[in-house]
């Protein structure tokens, strides 16, 4: 469907956006376009989510390690917290949440508060320079509270 299919004719005189649209449609026909897509598209997935990928990767196939990966929210939804195994499992995922919050947030404040998004392609030693100038940024700016009550 198009926005010409509509047949809203709200306006007499002819604009560029309808003039745009005629030409698209001259160009790719929508409706073919569509049921092509359509007939090699992928259908809709449902189903639990993929296996995670830290157990695959080839690198840690010999290594017999303990991933603390974190509880799928719809299984720890379904924990009966009330029995004392539920509430224990309940706990570690908490404990594993406070856990990655704190390593998380100090990147979250190199990436949002000093914009470091993208790496700057200006040689090693540059962008190691600028990478730990981030860093201490942000180290200051995660404990500027602290300061500012101090020096009151």
């Amino acid at each position: 469907m198009n926005q010409q299919a509509l047949d809203l004719n709200l306006c007499s005189r002819r604009t560029r956006k309808m003039e745009l649209l005629e030409l698209m449609e001259g160009v790719v026909p929508w409706r073919e376009f569509v049921s092509q897509v359509t007939a090699v598209a992928p259908p809709k997935v449902t189903g639990p989510p993929p296996f995670a990928h830290e157990t695959k990767r080839e690198e840690v196939q010999g290594i017999m390690a303990n991933w603390h990966i974190a509880m799928r929210p719809r299984k720890r939804r379904v924990l009966d917290k009330q029995s004392p195994l539920g509430a224990i499992l309940d706990r570690i995922e908490q404990l594993k949440a406070s856990i990655r919050a704190k390593v998380e947030h100090p990147f979250r404040v190199v990436k949002r508060q000093f914009g470091h998004t993208n790496v700057r392609y200006l040689g090693l030693k540059k962008n190691t320079a600028w990478l730990f100038t981030l860093v201490i940024l942000s180290n200051l700016w995660m404990v500027r509270r602290r300061f500012l009550h101090t020096t009151l």
